[in-house]
């Protein structure tokens, strides 16, 4: 028989509010068109999230031990997660998986009405996203050189391919944290904790990807946290000769009541919904602005 899957927590993250948000008038780290930084509150609000993370806001739990940290390659996702990452010494993988969502809605640049017919249309290239090295450069020692990227690059997404994108990649972010741990020998029974930062489509995307359903309404405030841990089932065998089992799994308030319609559609990136319990969904208790800036699909 294969080994029990591994006691596993992921946290999710949206980044701090943006200065495009609050002014037209901003200048890109990286001279990209769309990597803003984030504003001024957007830093108050990183200091918030690392002391949350780190046990020392008024609503934190006891600091979970977070072993690795993958980020969108945008900017803003990087500043939010700095202060954290730099009190932790952890250093931050980049994944274009977990990058921002470029609406092929966005994606058809009319041709000019005197040299072609009115109705045809000409595809603008998709923006794309910061280099590693770019990274690098800004981030000196906080970027994990060493990462393979499980997807690579930008593409112009419908909704659809948006959520298909993230269930994939969480897969096999979760494969390659399994296979870390495996390789170090972590001990049997000791929980690994991992941080994934990204933007707010690709968050809501994350948390459908993990509840099995894809129009499931979710919380995703700048800022915001949602957590997620891993069912343990634990087989118990009874009596002489045996053949009883008892299972064993956490409890919590969240039911996952559309896990079981939407496993085929999450098998190709290895998520099995019913393997997961909400324990947060978009928590803003941790800012003290509370809930701002909450995006949603239009659905």
């Amino acid at each position: 028989m294969p080994p029990p899957p591994r006691p596993l927590t992921i946290h999710i993250l949206r980044h701090g509010t943006r200065q495009d948000f609050l002014t037209p008038n901003w200048t890109s780290p990286t001279n990209l068109p769309k990597d803003p930084p984030i504003a001024p509150i957007g830093h108050h609000q990183a200091q918030e999230v690392s002391a949350h993370l780190l046990g020392q806001s008024p609503h934190s739990r006891s600091p979970p031990p977070i072993t690795h940290i993958f980020s969108s390659p945008f900017t803003r996702c990087i500043q939010t997660v700095a202060p954290y990452a730099r009190a932790r010494d952890l250093r931050v993988k980049i994944e274009d998986g977990l990058g921002e969502w470029f609406n092929e809605a966005n994606s058809i640049l009319p041709a000019a009405a005197d040299t072609l017919p009115s109705n045809h249309t000409e595809a603008k290239p998709c923006p794309r996203a910061p280099t590693v090295a770019e990274l690098e450069a800004l981030f000196p020692g906080l970027v994990d050189l060493g990462y393979e990227m499980r997807m690579r690059g930008t593409r112009w997404e419908s909704k659809a391919e948006v959520h298909e994108r993230l269930r994939v990649v969480l897969g096999r972010i979760i494969g390659f944290v399994e296979g870390e741990e495996d390789q170090k020998g972590g001990g049997e029974g000791g929980e690994t904790h991992i941080l994934l930062v990204t933007h707010a489509a690709a968050q809501i995307a994350l948390v459908r990807a993990l509840v099995g359903d894809e129009r499931r309404k979710v919380t995703c405030g700048v800022a915001t946290l949602s957590r997620f841990r891993r069912r343990i089932q634990q087989t118990t065998a009874a009596g002489v000769g045996g053949g009883k089992t008892s299972t064993s799994t956490s409890t919590s308030t969240n039911t996952n009541t559309n896990a079981n319609a939407n496993a085929n559609a999450n098998e190709d990136s290895g998520i099995d919904p019913s393997e997961w319990v909400m324990e947060a969904d978009g928590d803003a208790r941790h800012l003290s602005g509370g809930l701002q800036y909450n995006w949603a699909f239009a659905e």
